[in-house]
């Protein structure tokens, strides 16, 4: 399906089965609408855990013509040519029959697929019922625009997709009902995830309501801000067995998370880093296990364990946890960066504008934390965007805080806590793709 230019398109009950290029390509229209959609992908569900064959690891939707040769300077000391340039050849899909593949410039096989289920740019207006969108290579779901446009989903699922299930950025995202669930990474080096939300291109949003987002391999949801501020707001929220952090809001203008359930996630319930203000009420995060991550962007990165129900790095002012429960977090239930000044001795204040905590139940298990606030001391030496925090005893900052289990034994706790100071755990993915083929 493919249209562009002023005007508007209405579509239900359609079933779209791509086996190259995009499922679906809108552009420039003034309204989208599409209900009981289903758009599927040739990308199966993995035989294990996630995707190991190298059919799956460089994709493109479309074969060009000619491959011209790129220079070993250009692709990298370190890449091993497996083939001649602008070669083509059959290759089997495990699941899903036969693709065809043509050597790159740099000698890498690549397989030609459906690499996108939707995508929309600069559509002011799309309303989405009832869409189901799996089994693409790449993203399942692609929105951009400047600031001025608008995508609102009610019900249906993202499920089964390579790479990244929802890409937005300088779009005001609204969810109902919707799930984001087995979003694969493959061998491809880095985790995806199962939304990634940016305000790189315009100003954007993002507010779900009854969002799910199970059994991603890499992290749940990445929410970054630019220049132009992101607004994040999520009630009733359940994520569930993800790879990384649930949860990864990096430079938001406003973070605001209520009545979620987060359990057993890798790495982070939530990861708080540059927030302008920050509020979590009603919430609980439980089982989050160690997971040591690679995170940073523009080829800085840094390596870091973390296993935390939340962590809050670079946000001292605005941010409040209200009936909150973190419980059985395997590193630390909450972790709290105070900044390198130091303690302030009325850190909430009588305006509640600083760090504040009411009703906030944290329980460790032995060998785990319940709660650990620190001032920050340095960058970890050869480590980007990783950075230690010397924790401080029980103060005037834990007010409002009981520890339980093992998370009384914390004042005993002195050791340095390494933190993740980065703003978006991975480089921010631009689609490649911004026709309906290249």
């Amino acid at each position: 399906m493919y249209a562009e230019g002023a005007g508007a398109v209405e579509l239900s009950d359609v079933q779209v089965d791509a086996r190259l290029g995009l499922a679906a390509f809108f552009s420039g229209l003034d309204r989208v609408s599409l209900e009981r959609v289903e758009l599927s992908g040739p990308v199966p569900e993995p035989s294990g855990a996630d995707f190991t064959d190298a059919v799956f690891i460089a994709v493109a939707p479309s074969a060009p013509e000619v491959v011209a040769m790129r220079s070993d300077a250009e692709c990298g000391a370190a890449v091993a040519r497996q083939c001649a340039t602008d070669e083509r050849r059959e290759a089997s899909c495990p699941g899903c029959g036969t693709v065809e593949q043509y050597c790159d410039g740099c000698g890498q096989w690549v397989s030609v697929m459906a690499t996108q289920g939707l995508t929309l740019v600069d559509v002011s207006d799309a309303s989405l019922t009832d869409l189901d969108v799996g089994g693409f290579a790449q993203f399942g779901v692609v929105a951009r625009g400047d600031g001025a446009s608008v995508l609102t989903w009610s019900g249906g699922a993202i499920e089964r997709n390579l790479g990244h299930g929802l890409y937005a950025d300088g779009v005001a995202v609204t969810l109902q009902d919707v799930s984001v669930e087995r979003t694969y990474s493959g061998f491809r080096g880095s985790p995806g995830a199962g939304a990634y939300v940016v305000a790189m291109s315009g100003a954007g949003s993002i507010e779900t309501h009854g969002l799910m987002l199970n059994d991603n391999r890499g992290y749940g949801m990445i929410q970054v801000g630019g220049a132009s501020g992101l607004e994040v707001r999520h009630e009733g929220l359940m994520a569930a067995s993800n790879g990384a952090a649930a949860l990864w809001s990096g430079r938001n203008a406003r973070f605001e998370l209520s009545g979620a359930m987060l359990r057993d996630n890798a790495a982070g319930g939530v990861v708080i880093v540059e927030a302008g203000a920050a509020e979590i009420t009603d919430t609980v995060v439980t089982g989050t296990q160690r997971r040591r991550l690679s995170v940073g962007a523009d080829e800085l990165f840094g390596a870091v364990e973390l296993g935390d129900g939340i962590q809050i790095f670079d946000s001292l002012s605005q941010v409040s946890l209200r009936n909150v429960t973190l419980e059985a977090n395997e590193r630390v239930g909450l972790s709290l960066d105070l900044g390198a000044a130091g303690v302030d001795a009325d850190i909430c204040g009588s305006a509640r504008d600083g760090i504040c905590f009411d009703n906030v139940v944290v329980r460790a298990d032995p060998g785990g934390r319940g709660a650990i606030a620190g001032n920050m001391t340095a960058e970890v030496a050869g480590t980007p965007h990783v950075y230690s925090v010397q924790p401080v005893g029980s103060g005037a900052w834990d007010v409002g805080i009981a520890r339980e289990g093992a998370a009384v034994d914390d004042a005993g706790f002195a050791s340095g806590l390494e933190l993740a100071g980065v703003v978006g755990p991975l480089d921010t993915p631009v689609p490649a793709v911004v026709g309906p083929l290249d």
